[in-house]
């Protein structure tokens, strides 16, 4: 994406450097990331730009999109839907349920943290499935970092906490998309099922395309290539389809 001319910023969320890893729970909910996301582009001096997220990346993606679509030239949500057609996925569909559990196990106080470090992260490292070994070897050189698994791990713990809900100054919830979105799935994801990728068209009212590909979850490091050419093209097509100053 560089080399084709775009200024690409790949930042590490909250929780994954060890400056900015704050300790509360509260401290993870969705709208802290997506205020994370416009202080980044601020800071940049990026008024608007094309957004790219993965799994937890593509959750705090579509908090950006349905905050402040206007700031948002195009989106490419990975592996993630839309989040109320997953949620629905959730509560209705037992697939989902079953690819899902794990999130129960995630927000148990202290126990994943001694279940994913003990004896040298091999848990952790089994999520990883067949992600390239030295790929592997970055993620856990973080992991080994003080207090990281646990901010990994609060992002879950902040979902499924109630703050979040009772916040008074969120703005209304329309889950309606009008960003030009491509969304990005392989049939073969060990967390998302089908149901919910189906389930995104009733929210998408702008322009929209899926590219499901014969892959697993981490599309960005087992089909690397496929994957960025994509969003390559998605973002060149804004060209074609709209008149803007974006920078």
């Amino acid at each position: 994406l560089a080399n084709a001319g775009y200024k690409v910023i790949a930042f590490d969320q909250r929780g994954y450097s060890p400056q900015v890893r704050p300790q509360g729970v509260d401290d993870y909910q969705i709208y802290e990331m997506v205020a994370d996301v416009f202080a980044v582009a601020d800071r940049a001096g990026s008024k608007k730009f094309h957004l790219v997220g993965h799994d937890w990346g593509a959750g705090v993606g579509w908090g950006a999109v349905l905050e402040r679509p206007n700031r948002i030239i195009s989106w490419t949500p990975m592996s993630i839907a839309h989040p109320a057609a997953f949620g629905a996925a959730l509560q209705n569909d037992p697939e989902q349920q079953s690819k899902s559990s794990y999130f129960a196990f995630f927000v148990t106080p202290g126990i994943p943290e001694i279940f994913f470090s003990f004896n040298d992260f091999q848990m952790l490292r089994a999520v990883f499935g067949n992600m390239r070994s030295e790929k592997v070897e970055d993620y856990i050189k973080v992991f080994r970092e003080p207090g990281a698994i646990t901010a990994g791990l609060n992002w879950y713990r902040a979902a499924f906490s109630s703050s979040d809900a009772n916040r008074t100054d969120s703005p209304a919830q329309i889950y309606d998309v009008r960003v030009l979105t491509r969304f990005i799935w392989g049939n073969q994801d060990e967390a998302v099922g089908r149901v919910g990728t189906e389930l995104m068209s009733d929210y998408m009212k702008g322009p929209y395309s899926v590219l499901e590909l014969d892959a697993g979850h981490w599309l960005l490091t087992n089909g690397a290539y496929k994957v960025t050419q994509d969003i390559l093209l998605h973002i060149q097509s804004h060209s074609r389809l709209f008149v803007s100053d974006a920078q």
